[in-house]
């Protein structure tokens, strides 16, 4: 049985073009170049996505004419890190998102770059470890607020003039948003994730609307993955959504009440109390964290990298929904 087409432009930049994606998604779809001026079949749908071509409502762009004809269209807006927001259905369009997208990309890019082969030396030099690269309002504030703590700590922040002491991490062979050195993990007791948005507010000042309540990034499962306790400056409910997939987090150790505050920036001066108290009882000179840690360490770990889960969760969650639109 022939597999359902998908017609692709290369420099969409899309998802499923990636070598460690597209072998999963070619399982299920052929995929086909698109070429200016040639005739496809019908029942050929169309892959794009919503950063190239789609939103800016330009009549010109490449898939517009198939459009006319009757080609369904898949709009892949998976990078989207609003975990509440479905997929949509519109008449002959499917705009693809999936909560747990950046799970998945995350961990089957570490694979093909070969970090799931990772396991702790630690050797503790610096009490915590906060990569930031992006100028944003609560990373400024976060950065002044914990000056004190951050002189023993490893921490980057780019855009703020602030790199890592690691040449490799911009000009190695692995793309620097998914670089990652052992050492940063073992030299460094926990984890503080400074997520790229605090936002939520909107979200409570007008609760219909397409607001962002709970939004995580790739940065959030960097920990999960490489045996590092956590504490988060994000989004409300984002320690709640880690859980809802099966992750563990910390509050045996330390208090995770911040994760329930409903305004960004009571949330913020929470997180950035608790960071300090943190670093007091566990820091470079403490000894190595207590079994039940060490069990959620694992536990995250092994979930993380759960491939055979993984790519079964893509198979149903998304291509499954794909499919369902492309041959209904």
């Amino acid at each position: 049985m022939s597999r359902p087409r998908l017609i692709y432009r290369d420099d969409d930049y899309a998802n499923f073009l990636c070598g460690w994606y597209r072998c999963i998604v070619e399982q299920r779809f052929e995929l086909i170049p698109y070429e200016p001026g040639r005739a496809y079949p019908r029942d050929h749908a169309i892959y794009t996505t919503y950063q190239q071509d789609y939103y800016n409502q330009n009549r010109s762009a490449w898939f517009r004419e198939l459009e006319s004809r009757g080609h369904r269209v898949v709009i892949d807006h998976l990078l989207d890190g609003d975990v509440d927001m479905a997929s949509e259905l519109d008449g002959s369009r499917l705009t693809v998102r999936s909560p747990h997208w950046m799970w998945y990309s995350t961990a089957i890019r570490a694979v093909h770059d070969g970090y799931d082969r990772y396991s702790p030396n630690t050797h503790l030099t610096h009490d915590f470890l906060m990569l930031m690269n992006k100028q944003r309002e609560h990373r400024d504030r976060i950065a002044a607020a914990l000056s004190p703590e951050l002189a023993t700590a490893r921490w980057s922040y780019v855009e703020r003039d602030r790199p890592l002491d690691d040449p490799t991490e911009r000009s190695g062979p692995v793309f620097w948003e998914f670089y990652m050195n052992p050492q940063w993990y073992d030299s460094t007791r926990f984890s503080v994730v400074v997520e790229s948005w605090m936002r939520s507010d909107a979200h409570f000042r007008s609760p219909t609307g397409r607001n962002y309540k709970t939004e995580v990034s790739e940065k959030i499962y960097k920990p999960l993955a490489w045996f590092h306790p956590f504490v988060v400056a994000g989004s409300i409910d984002t320690l709640k959504f880690i859980r809802s997939q099966g992750f563990e987090t910390f509050d045996h150790l330390w208090s995770e009440s911040y994760d329930s505050i409903t305004t960004d920036s009571a949330r913020l001066d929470a997180v950035i109390d608790l960071v300090r108290d943190v670093v007091k009882q566990h820091n470079r000179r403490s000894g190595a964290w207590d079994s039940i840690t060490w069990e959620k360490l694992q536990h995250n770990h092994h979930r993380f990298f759960d491939q055979r889960l993984v790519v079964e969760r893509f198979h149903r969650e998304i291509l499954d929904e794909i499919e369902d639109f492309v041959c209904a």
